[in-house]
């Protein structure tokens, strides 16, 4: 879960693509029961923000400072077409945006990665989505040069993704993870910052493991979650355990939900 809270937040700010439409940051027009705040610790925590059902900003503060935060652009037809990061690591600030491009039946098929350095936005390259009815089964990286990098199979059941297998360009197994589920409803379902399990499944992960495909032997992280829900069904506080290879490890995480 640890991994999952790093690549959840580092994403970023910058300034919105000509022809996109910026959508003013409005708390008061948030659909109720939208999840507003999920508190890591008492200073540590990340926001939402929304425009209607649309999120609109997401950011992660530490002791009263940013240390990353994404805008989310939409056109007239409310369809997400840019998403501008800004995060801080190691002391440096970096700058990047996506770009998303649909079908003509409006589904997602790929996205562009822009990052800035020296002051300019370099093309990175971009990712393919593929699916199948109305579920994306496949997404693959590729750099700037058109090569594959790795690509992720999705496996379902139901409406929760329970495996995540991803392969390097030669299509080895570089790591799979699985996923297990209560019946409540997913809050985070509506954030497009990233791509997991953890936000296009229906419902919330109560277990995840991670394998890890190393020589001689294999490495696994298993993380263990247990929430509280408040009267809607909505979890108000999650405790989650982590183990490697079986044996305990760390400090138990908790975080805590606030809605709008």
């Amino acid at each position: 879960m640890k991994i999952i809270i790093v690549t959840l937040f580092l994403f970023c700010l910058t300034i919105f693509l000509n022809g996109c439409k910026e959508n003013p940051v409005d708390n008061t027009s948030a659909i109720p029961n939208s999840i507003k705040k999920i508190w890591i610790s008492d200073s540590h925590y990340t926001e939402y923000q929304y425009s209607g059902k649309l999120l609109t900003k997401k950011t992660l503060i530490s002791d009263g400072s940013i240390i990353s935060s994404n805008i989310f652009s939409y056109d007239d037809n409310y369809q997400l077409v840019r998403k501008d990061d800004y995060s801080i690591a190691a002391g440096i600030p970096l700058s990047s945006y996506l770009t998303y491009e649909y079908s003509s039946n409006n589904v997602l098929i790929k996205t562009k990665a822009y990052l800035k350095i020296n002051n300019d936005f370099e093309y990175r390259g971009y990712t393919l989505f593929e699916y199948e009815t109305s579920r994306l089964i496949k997404y693959s990286f590729y750099n700037s040069n058109d090569e594959l990098r790795n690509y992720h199979i999705l496996t379902y059941n139901n409406d929760n993704v329970v495996e995540d297998a991803q392969y390097n360009s030669n299509g080895n197994s570089e790591n799979t993870q699985t996923f297990e589920y209560d019946n409540k409803l997913n809050p985070l379902l509506m954030d497009k910052s990233f791509i997991s399990a953890f936000t296009i499944s229906k419902n919330n992960v109560t277990k995840w493991t991670t394998t890890y495909y190393l020589d001689p032997v294999n490495n696994i992280n298993t993380s263990t979650s247990t929430y509280v829900y408040n009267i809607l069904g909505n979890p108000v506080k999650c405790t989650t355990l982590y183990s490697n290879n079986g044996i305990p490890i760390d400090e138990p995480t908790i975080s805590v939900y606030e809605y709008y």
